[in-house]
């Protein structure tokens, strides 16, 4: 979750497994048509993320409707994990699947990507490591997420 996410976000994040970043993404790839449509195709399905992210991505997100919080906490996810997310949501796409897009925290260290097999329904859940909890000394004790 983005830097600063207040509590009742973050609480219904934790309830749920669903953040705007997840509604957002499961709202784009729910129409493998559409997202074969879209002018970053190409480039998507067949570009590596692991060098770096595409310049157009921060736009393509902005137009999904995420805030600009949540696009650079998007950014600064590991490439690695990136390109896990990229590869599953271009193998969806490519097998006319929607993918759902899921959120938790989890006790490693670095954020984490995990990607479902596509024979029990394609999904990726994006770890977040507790360790990016801090209690904040502002406004007497609320919660909000860190980056680590």
């Amino acid at each position: 979750m983005p830097a600063f996410t207040e509590l009742k976000t973050f609480v219904k994040a934790l309830k749920s497994g669903k953040t705007h970043i997840t509604d957002r993404l499961d709202v784009f790839f729910q129409n493998p048509a559409g997202v074969q449509g879209d002018a970053n195709w190409v480039n998507f399905s067949s570009s590596d993320w692991l060098g770096g992210t595409p310049a157009w991505l921060p736009a393509a997100l902005q137009t999904m409707g995420l805030t600009g919080e949540e696009i650079e906490h998007i950014l600064k996810w590991p490439l690695g994990e990136l390109e896990k997310a990229r590869v599953a949501a271009r193998d969806a796409v490519n097998a006319s699947d929607a993918i759902k897009f899921f959120w938790g925290l989890y006790g490693g260290p670095a954020p984490l990507t995990v990607p479902s097999n596509p024979r029990t329904g394609r999904q990726v859940l994006f770890q977040s490591p507790g360790a990016s909890l801090r209690l904040t000394t502002l406004n007497y004790g609320e919660i909000y997420v860190e980056e680590v």
